[in-house]
């Protein structure tokens, strides 16, 4: 497949250096496979959906950062839609990985895109999504990485839902499969090494990204908007 023209050495230097220096995600510490002088990565993202949530959207301002930077990222998701797809930016490819949720056949189908894709990383977010992928890679016998993104405290969310002993098990069997795994806060870093057998080293603490440029247009707006209908003082 091709991935277009490969740039010359000291241009990929420069485009590796500037990815790692990406707002929000610092690609040289969250993804260690990176080598200086290849050619542009091939990176697959796993994702449950694009419906709404933190995680999707953070996800959809990042790609927009990678278009900028020669990758090519196929995304897969297991439902195709939702209300932060329309923002994807154009020309990456996109895959439907059909499969309702605890689905086993959903780990081959990915497995049989991986081998398709043959990428130079795997990277997977939210926790469903990164139990498929790290299995599913394994079942590729694709040589690459699985770097696994983790958005939600863990003991939190096993607290408010079934399950809990059966789901911690199943963490403490599989996330210590990542080659790397980033989260969004210390609390969530300090559970997973505590409490699923990941490694220290392998987790780095990187904060969702902000789109600082779509903020600063809404804050303009607002403010507008108080000039125009101001507030009562306070009383």
């Amino acid at each position: 497949m091709s991935i277009g023209p490969v740039p010359a050495p000291q241009q990929t230097d420069q485009a590796v250096q500037a990815t790692a220096e990406l707002p929000g995600l610092n690609t040289t510490r969250a993804l260690p496979y990176i080598r200086r002088g290849l050619p542009a990565l091939r990176v697959l993202l796993v994702i449950p959906s694009f419906e709404g949530g933190g995680a999707e959207r953070a996800w959809v301002t990042l790609l927009h950062a990678f278009s900028q930077h020669p990758m090519t990222v196929h995304v897969a998701r297991f439902r195709p839609g939702g209300i932060f797809e329309d923002g994807l930016p154009p020309g990456f490819p996109r895959h439907v990985v059909r499969g309702r949720r605890g689905d086993p056949r959903v780990v081959f189908r990915l497995a049989r895109l991986i081998r398709q894709v043959r990428p130079d990383a795997v990277v997977s977010v939210l926790r469903y999504a990164n139990i498929v992928a790290l299995l599913a890679a394994r079942l590729s016998r694709v040589r690459t990485r699985v770097i696994v993104n983790e958005q939600n405290h863990p003991e939190i969310e096993f607290a408010q839902h079934y399950g809990a002993a059966v789901k911690r098990r199943i963490l403490r069997w599989v996330y210590p499969l990542a080659d790397g795994v980033t989260v969004i806060s210390r609390g969530i870093s300090d559970a997973l090494i505590a409490r699923a057998g990941v490694s220290a080293s392998r987790v780095r603490v990187i904060p969702n990204p902000i789109d600082v440029q779509t903020v600063a247009v809404l804050a303009a707006g607002l403010e507008g908007i108080e000039r125009r209908y101001p507030l009562p003082p306070p009383t």
